[in-house]
């Protein structure tokens, strides 16, 4: 059963935003307070809503970049990692099974 979608209002830069939506209320209201919070320290003043708001999604826009080149690197150092752990779990028993033989 899909959810039904219902109006929420929200406030950004104080213009309000009406949205049909069947995400959770409380989670619009919590994305609506960061993109909010962020135009408030950006300072972004004069222009329109919809040029200010440009600016924030920029911003988010980089912040995700910067995000998903950050998740690629630690995703690389785990590849990394688990291949060594492989490696030396396979030299281990390797060992192990060279001393077996022998006794």
């Amino acid at each position: 059963m899909a959810n039904e979608k219902r109006p929420v209002t929200v406030e950004i830069g104080g213009v309000r935003y009406r949205f049909t939506t069947d995400a959770s209320e409380d989670h619009l209201r919590r994305l609506a307070s960061s993109v909010d919070e962020r135009l408030r320290k950006m300072g972004v003043r004069g222009g329109s809503p919809a040029q200010a708001l440009a600016v924030v999604a920029l911003g988010l826009a980089e912040d995700l970049e910067v995000a998903e080149r950050r998740r690629e690197e630690l995703e690389e150092r785990l590849d990394d990692t688990l291949q060594e752990a492989v490696a030396k779990i396979d030299r281990a028993l390797a060992e192990e099974a060279r001393h077996a033989e022998t006794a």
